[in-house]
């Protein structure tokens, strides 16, 4: 059987949201994986039971690699952010593996339909394949910030196909670390930023489907990958948009999680709902001035957690249904 090559990047931080990953590869694609996971700080405990998962799930091969930013000197201009957020960059230069083409995805990625199209599309000799970016009203300006014409597509680099005789070939770390140095200043979007400046001529652009950005866009169920870039994410409290986290909770429940399920959609269910009620009340406060500038909205949240809680029991007892 073919194995697919995926490549993954993450830390002790992320562990659950790569589980998540793999069992949503697994569920929807027919083909074995031969997993690169490049990782700069992860547990030995995280990693026996990364093994011992792939292999109990028949999802392939496992290749840990070790990220040492020791060895990566270059400057980053920013108080926060380290040189692990540039590791996409370098990953493909750390893989000894004779390979043409090579998938990265992010870990709060799930895949929800087959992916074996994407993974076999044809480079037309280009070094990457990519997906535009969905947060279109940046993308102008991210282009001229950059230096870059404004109207380049700005591609998301939460899922890359490199082509990787191409890309070891023209590519190296002394290039990388003095790009990265020189141009830190302008980075906004870390290596997200450099993908763009230095390929933005060397890009195949795929449809969306395979990078579905939805923090910005309707659900969409029959995209491929459905990327929850951006903050908030449907497994932090503060998520505020439910339909959108409905991949999400069925992944839960169909990896028996279905008490965490319950309560996110509940939270998340109530979150909604006063997000709705602060922009009814903001919307009618500025037209219409009908609420009292002294009144209390206490009440109305209250209203708010009965309906957010029968709310969300519903739709989770729908998924549940559906399953």
């Amino acid at each position: 059987m073919d194995y697919m090559n995926i490549l993954i990047t993450i830390d002790d931080n992320y562990i659950d949201y790569f589980y998540n990953l793999l069992f949503s590869l697994k569920k929807n694609n027919k083909s074995l994986f031969n997993i690169f996971l490049v990782y700069s700080n992860l547990s030995e405990e995280n990693i026996n039971n990364i093994e011992k998962y792939i292999h109990e799930k028949n999802i392939g091969k496992l290749n840990l690699i070790k990220f040492d930013i020791n060895s990566y000197n270059f400057h980053v201009n920013s108080s926060y952010i380290t040189v692990t957020a540039y590791i996409r960059l370098f990953a493909p230069l750390l893989i000894k593996d004779d390979i043409d083409r090579l998938l990265y995805l992010d870990p709060d990625i799930i895949c929800c339909n087959s992916i074996t199209d994407f993974y076999n599309m044809d480079f037309d000799n280009k070094m990457l394949i990519a997906c535009e970016n969905m947060f279109h009203e940046e993308n102008y300006m991210k282009n001229i910030n950059l230096g870059l014409n404004y109207d380049n597509i700005y591609f998301n680099s939460g899922v890359l196909i490199f082509n990787m005789k191409k890309y070891l070939k023209n590519i190296n770390e002394n290039m990388l670390i003095e790009f990265i140095s020189d141009n830190s200043g302008i980075l906004e979007n870390n290596d997200q930023d450099v993908f763009n400046m230095l390929f933005y001529e060397d890009i195949k652009i795929a449809d969306n489907t395979y990078n579905y950005q939805i923090i910005s866009n309707p659900l969409n169920v029959d995209a491929a990958l459905i990327h929850y870039a951006g903050s908030p994410k449907p497994w932090d409290e503060g998520y505020e948009f439910v339909l959108k986290g409905i991949p999400y909770y069925k992944l839960l429940i169909e990896t028996g999680r279905k008490k965490i399920a319950k309560e996110l959609i509940i939270k998340h269910s109530i979150n909604y709902a006063k997000m709705i009620n602060w922009l009814i009340y903001e919307e009618n406060k500025q037209m219409e001035n009908i609420y009292d500038e002294d009144n209390d909205l206490d009440f109305i949240y209250n209203d708010l957690e009965e309906f957010g809680c029968r709310y969300g029991t519903e739709l989770y007892e729908k998924l549940i249904s559906e399953k």
